[in-house]
């Protein structure tokens, strides 16, 4: 009986052949014989999202679901922060959801302007610029170090 590495690797396998749903069979059954295996929901969520041509809501929300599963399994992780936000906000249109994910980020990772960055332009979005302001003046208030992307967003 294979353990949740052995799938994990050969789901890794699979996608180095180009094999996407075969990728995402493996890392599926991965997670299946061990929930608690953070590489393979990380697979899952960057798989759901590689093939562009068949991009759709239930891909994004796969991908999205996958990311939580990440962030609850290693709280540090903020590459699946940062994707789980910006799925909820940019593919699925959860704007208030994302607002609370990355309200959730800044309490794990307090000293990262990513949250702070995303809440803002979440909230330019909705119109709510006085927040979004805020948002950007904590960045400064708190000494935070801007990242080159995030200065882009700014």
């Amino acid at each position: 009986m294979m353990n949740a590495e052995d799938h994990y690797l050969d789901a890794i396998a699979a996608e180095d052949e180009g094999d996407i749903e075969g990728a995402l069979e493996s890392a599926r059954a991965a997670v299946k014989a061990d929930p608690s295996h953070a590489e393979s929901w990380w697979m899952i969520s960057s798989l759901e999202l590689s093939d562009k041509s068949q991009a759709d809501l239930g891909r994004a929300s796969r991908s999205l679901n996958a990311c939580r599963k990440v962030v609850a399994l290693e709280p540090s992780r903020v590459d699946a922060w940062v994707r789980g936000g910006r799925l909820m906000a940019d593919e699925l249109g959860l704007y208030e959801d994302a607002l609370f994910w990355w309200q959730e980020c800044r309490e794990v990772a307090p000293f990262e302007s990513v949250p702070l960055v995303e809440q803002a332009a979440i909230l330019t979005d909705m119109g709510f610029y006085d927040k979004a302001m805020y948002r950007l003046a904590a960045i400064q208030e708190e000494n935070l170090d801007v990242g080159t992307i995030q200065f882009t967003r700014i």
